[in-house]
């Protein structure tokens, strides 16, 4: 008959905790949340200056971007999502993906309608100044998944380009 042995592994914060003046759990925690509320201010700054070059990039509403414009707004959301965990402004991670959303959903389309990223980018003016209630902005949510979905219905009349492409 075949012995059989059971080993428990420890995790290394477990072997951290375990050691003489080691760090509990508890106060790793607290020393994260202070870690993330000192770099709060830096991020709003981050976030504005994200925010305004987004702006920047669709300053022709009556203009479809093109495709590396499209690329720099979608890349430029997606950094403003990491600086979300650092700052408190709910709803701000909701309106950047969905964003994101809406720059795939444009570039997967032909259809193009003036003032497009006009509504995102005014939900997150509003966010960003704390303006907009949490049952306003799931209203607001709605009419953008709206325009998502008005985009990705949209049939394409021409090949499919990857979001790699230049």
């Amino acid at each position: 008959m075949s012995q059989v042995t059971i080993r428990f592994v420890k995790t290394a914060l477990e072997l951290q905790h375990r050691k003489p003046g080691g760090v509990s759990v508890g106060a790793a925690l607290s020393k994260a949340e202070e870690n993330l509320k000192g770099l709060g201010e830096a991020s709003l700054v981050l976030i504005d200056e994200g925010l305004e070059a987004i702006q920047v990039l669709n300053a022709d509403p009556d203009v479809r971007p093109d495709t590396d414009e499209l690329l720099r707004a979608h890349a430029i959301a997606n950094q403003l999502l990491g600086y979300c965990s650092t700052v408190d402004l709910p709803g701000l991670s909701l309106v950047l993906y969905r964003l994101c959303k809406l720059v795939d959903s444009v570039l997967e389309s032909d259809l193009w309608a003036a003032g497009t990223f006009g509504p995102v980018l005014n939900v997150l003016r509003l966010v960003r100044s704390r303006a907009v209630s949490a049952q306003d902005l799931e209203t607001l949510m709605a009419g953008i998944d709206q325009c998502i979905g008005m985009f990705r219905a949209a049939p394409r009349e021409r090949p499919a380009e990857t979001m790699g492409a230049q």
